[in-house]
């Protein structure tokens, strides 16, 4: 192995590291994001927003640098193989974290459009036991 080849193998190596920890940390998010997301407020919806946003502009910036160094790489080195298959068995279970957080959160969305909806219901039915009181508009309006 030429002393490029070592060079360029160490980089894309240390890159596949870098890129794994911020995969990492991601899942570590969706983990927190899972456990606690029937009281979620707001705020902490934010918070995991703009965490999630730069964790992603960091792998996407590792993923780059990484498809840079193996298309110039004539043939991988077997621990840049064994990087790229972790990195692979860590995006499979974001996937898997992920496809889990969104069915949780569209059941969430559908019992809250439930609750929503029969609260309206009962609204709508309420109006109709307005006391006589309230139906009158005002008292000039009724001497005439």
């Amino acid at each position: 192995m030429g002393n490029h080849t070592a060079t360029s193998t160490r980089t894309c190596d240390a890159l596949l590291m870098e890129a794994c920890k911020t995969y990492r940390e991601i899942e570590k998010l969706y983990a927190a994001v899972l456990g606690a997301i029937s009281d979620v407020s707001p705020t902490s919806v934010d918070n995991v927003r703009a965490s999630l946003t730069v964790l992603l502009r960091d792998a996407y910036t590792f993923d780059s640098a990484i498809s840079e160094k193996l298309g110039m790489a004539s043939e991988l080195a077997e621990s840049t193989k064994a990087l790229l298959q972790q990195r692979e068995d860590i995006l499979r279970q974001l996937h898997r974290c992920n496809r889990t957080l969104v069915n949780k959160a569209e059941n969430i969305q559908s019992l809250i459009r439930h609750e929503i909806n029969g609260m309206s219901k009962n609204r709508s039915a309420l109006k109709g036991y307005k006391p006589v009181e309230a139906k009158k508009k005002s008292i000039i309006r009724n001497s005439f």
